[in-house]
């Protein structure tokens, strides 16, 4: 049994530290980890062995990553070894492409990601792996030619001999990771010859594919078809192509196809052939899909970071200064003050706290339905009554500015609801409604109760909501691109959908810029027997 050799991998940094981190991470996948502590010690292994990766940092004295690359770049031996850079800048657009220019196939970005390192380098040990069974698979083909070409020009092998290379290629064939192929280099491109391993990897049979000459175009998805087809031509002229499409297996599932074709000369230079091999990267695929959605989520993540802390600084800041202010004038200029100009900054501090509280409230009801924590503690209570009391209480709150018109179907409905949430619910779009709606404006605050729900619809002319704005419009820390100066976090309609989620309940809206807004709210009723 032969013991499988070990793979190479490069690891390139000046600080021995990292070195030592890098080895920690990878360790366990038990490949032969070089260590490099500089560009010139790289270079110096590179051309000595063949190594599956190089991780590079681009950070270095004297040789740096970017001129590191440059340099093994130009070794025969190590010209294709996939290089990743590793740095600690992410949004240097210009180092970036700097780095793709010298040759670099990726970037890590430090900290590093233990398992994005990790699956980083399994998948280009696997690529590598792959590459050297085709390698060899390929020298071992191209030596079976030749000697059929020594057997024909010198008449000197025996049928026996014919037979036995015969075998041989259809074995090497068959456990090929790749399904080799012939076609005719015109018309319809009708399949000339096919290795039987077909049936393994795609679950089709040689006859299947050698009967039908649109077999291979038929079987391509009808989204990769035309550009598969429409790139065909170009063979003519580059004599290689290189298709990544979705191809229909037996199971009539999709698999994703690697497919790699040469046109065949004869010596008069004429197209004699097309020989392609088609290899199954469904998995590959997959990980990349899988990455791709990580980064994405982790983008995501760290926008989301960045929205939040920046508008909770920035909504902290105005009602600190507020406070700030009216206690420094009552601390030293109380003798000079009026007691009504005392009271005012008093109030004044006081509803600044009140507005500290309410969004600490926020951001601390959206972390517990966000983790799971809110729960629904219903109680008795009657609906219409509660819904009068949020009215009067936030038309004391904004004087004459607007006018709040509360109306109901019935006088009072006594129901088992979460008051809590209900209020969260009902305040913030009635704040909404009343930062977002002009001055003397009204706001229509209606409830519906049926049978087994209750409707809550609250109407306002304000600003509006854009069309691009309302696909975003429940998510956190979004604030619509016409809000201007008014305060906000946010908050408020991530909270409400939560909320109305949590009451087994539904909103809906309806609004146009410059118009208004009317946000639907039903929830199911449980009444009192």
């Amino acid at each position: 049994m032969q013991v499988e050799r070990k793979i190479n991998i490069l690891l390139v940094d000046d600080y021995p530290t990292n070195l030592f981190l890098l080895e920690a991470m990878l360790g366990n996948l038990g490949h032969n980890l070089v260590k490099a502590t500089s560009g010139k010690e790289a270079l110096e292994y590179v051309v000595n062995q063949d190594f599956a990766l190089i991780l590079l940092d681009i950070q270095m004295p004297k040789l740096d990553g970017f001129e590191t690359a440059k340099l093994i770049r130009q070794h025969l031996r190590s010209q294709h070894t996939p290089i990743i850079f590793i740095t600690a800048f992410h949004n240097n657009l210009h180092k970036v492409l700097q780095g793709y220019s010298f040759g670099a196939v990726d970037y890590l970005v430090k900290p590093i990601v233990p398992e994005i390192l990790i699956s980083k380098v399994k998948e280009f040990v696997e690529l590598f792996r792959q590459t050297q069974k085709i390698k060899q698979q390929h020298d071992l083909l191209e030596l079976a030619n030749q000697e059929l070409k020594n057997e024909v020009i010198q008449h000197q092998q025996t049928q026996q001999a014919l037979l036995l290379t015969q075998q041989r290629l259809q074995y090497l064939l068959f456990h090929s990771p790749s399904v080799i192929y012939c076609c005719q280099p015109f018309g319809d491109f009708a399949t000339t010859f096919v290795s039987e391993n077909i049936s393994e990897k795609l679950g089709y049979t040689v006859q299947d594919v050698k009967e039908d000459s649109k077999f291979w175009v038929k079987h391509i998805h009808p989204s990769d078809r035309p550009h598969i087809v429409d790139k065909l031509p170009l063979l003519l002229k580059n004599s290689t192509q290189t298709y990544e499409y979705r191809f229909l297996h037996s199971d009539s599932k999709y698999r994703w196809i690697r497919d790699e074709i040469k046109l065949i000369h004869d010596a008069e230079g004429n197209p004699l052939e097309i020989v392609g091999s088609m290899m199954d990267i469904t998995e590959r695929k997959q990980v990349e899909e899988s990455l791709c959605k990580a980064l994405e989520k982790e983008k995501e993540l760290n926008e989301l970071k960045s929205r939040f802390v920046s508008l909770i600084s920035h909504e902290f800041r105005t009602p600190l200064t507020t406070i700030l202010g009216a206690n420094e004038l009552l601390t030293h200029y109380h003798q000079r003050i009026t007691d009504e100009k005392k009271l005012i900054y008093l109030q004044r501090i006081h509803n600044n706290v009140k507005h500290l509280t309410q969004m600490l409230d926020d951001v601390l009801l959206l972390g517990k339905a966000e983790a799971g924590k809110l729960e629904v503690k219903t109680e008795h209570l009657d609906l219409v009554q509660l819904c009068r009391s949020l009215t009067d209480e936030f038309q004391i709150g904004t004087g004459n500015t607007h006018q709040l018109l509360f109306t109901s179907n019935s006088q009072s409905t006594y129901i088992e609801m979460d008051e809590y949430l209900l209020r969260h619910i009902l305040g913030n779009l009635l704040s909404n409604a009343i930062k977002y709606s002009p001055t003397d404006s009204a706001i229509d605050f209606k409830l519906t109760c049926e049978d087994e729900a209750a409707r809550f619809q609250i109407q306002d002319w304000g600003i509006g909501i854009s069309a691009e704005d309302q696909l975003k419009l429940f998510e956190s820390f979004h604030r619509g691109t016409n809000a201007g100066k008014v305060a906000g976090t946010g908050l408020g309609l991530a909270i409400v959908k939560k909320a109305v989620d949590l009451l087994g309940g539904d909103i809906v809206f309806n609004s146009q810029l410059n118009v208004g807004t009317t946000f639907t709210v039903t929830i199911p009723l449980k009444k009192e027997t």
